[in-house]
C-alpha cells in the first residue's frame, strides 16, 4: 500500500522525456568572436594610456634631473637632496620604480640584440657551408660559386645533351 501522492509522481517521472538539445544560434559564433576582439581592444586601451602614464612619468623624471645636472654645471648652489626627493619615501620609491623599470627595458634591448647577432651569425655560417659545397673544395666567394653555377647550367642546356637533359629546378636565392 503506497499512499496515493507517491504513486502518481512515479507515474509522472516515467512519463517525462529528457528535453532534446537545441541547436546553436547561429549568432553565438559571432558573439564569441566580438567579445573576444572587444576585450582586446579594452586591453590595448589600457596598455596605451599605462604606456603614456610611463612616458609622462619618465619625461617629468628625466627633465628634473637636467635641470639639477644645469644647475650643478652652472655653479649654482642646488639641494639636490630636496629636488631628488631624498629622505621623501614617497619620491624615493618613484625613483627605485623608474630605475628598476629601466634596468628591465635595457635587459630586455640586450637580450634581444644577443638573439639578432646569434641570427645573423648562424645565417653567415648557412651562407658559408652553402658557398663552400658549391665551390666544389676550392675558396672562392660567393658571386664566383654563383658564376661557376650558372656556366655549369648553361653548358648542360646545349643540344648535345638534349638527350640527357633531366627536369631542373631554377636557382633560388635568398
Amino acid at each position: 500500500m503506497v499512499p496515493r501522492f507517491l504513486r502518481e509522481r512515479k507515474a509522472a517521472v516515467k512519463d517525462v522525456k529528457a528535453p532534446k538539445s537545441k541547436e546553436w544560434n547561429p549568432a553565438t559564433f559571432y558573439i564569441v568572436i566580438f567579445l573576444l576582439i572587444g576585450s582586446n581592444a579594452i586591453q590595448m586601451i589600457a596598455l596605451r594610456n599605462e604606456f603614456t602614464n610611463f612616458n609622462r612619468k619618465a619625461d617629468a623624471k628625466i627633465g628634473l634631473l637636467k635641470e639639477v645636472l644645469e644647475r650643478v654645471q652652472r655653479g649654482e648652489h642646488v639641494d639636490v637632496e630636496g629636488l631628488l626627493g631624498t629622505g621623501n619615501e614617497e619620491k624615493e620609491k618613484e625613483w627605485e620604480e623608474v630605475l628598476r623599470e629601466i634596468e628591465q627595458d635595457e635587459q630586455l634591448w640586450q637580450t634581444k640584440t644577443q638573439k639578432k647577432a646569434k641570427q645573423a651569425l648562424k645565417a653567415a655560417t648557412i651562407d658559408k657551408t652553402s658557398v663552400d659545397a658549391t665551390s666544389n673544395g676550392s675558396t672562392m666567394n660567393k658571386e664566383e660559386a654563383v658564376d661557376n653555377m650558372r656556366t655549369e647550367r648553361e653548358s648542360s642546356d646545349s643540344p648535345e645533351s638534349a638527350s640527357t637533359k633531366t627536369s631542373r629546378r631554377p636557382l633560388a636565392f635568398y
